[in-house]
């Protein structure tokens, strides 16, 4: 095996010992990290074609969607935190706010995801 082989591999093999002490907090919380249904609402295209028909004026009021999909991308501003969810229909930008969705909420969020993670 090569030297970079071996790097390659014990890289990796911090990585997935981080993601099981991950999903052992998760676990330990009471949360079910893979549950046997997860209820969603709209794809993101559809999810995006909401929040555009509100904007508009044809929707008397912002939408409430749930959206399942993979954590694409993620960046992280303090309190606030702006990623992408992509799922089989496209791609929408989230905005996670600590103010908005409580302390816990938040650190739980930030300590509890990856990117590649389907949320």
């Amino acid at each position: 095996m090569e030297a970079m082989d071996r790097v390659d591999e014990a890289v990796q093999m911090g990585l997935d010992q981080q993601r099981l002490e991950k999903l052992g907090g998760i676990v330990e919380r009471g949360i079910d990290p893979y549950p046997p249904r997860v209820r969603r609402t709209h794809t993101a295209d559809a999810a995006r074609r909401a929040l555009e028909e509100y904007e508009s004026g044809a929707l008397p009021e912002p939408p409430t969607v749930a959206v399942v999909g993979r954590l694409m991308t993620e960046r992280v501003m303090g309190a606030v935190t702006f990623a992408h969810i992509a799922d089989g229909s496209g791609r929408i930008q989230i905005f996670v706010r600590r103010n908005t969705v409580g302390k816990e909420a938040y650190d739980s969020y930030r300590k509890d995801f990856d990117i590649g993670d389907f949320i």
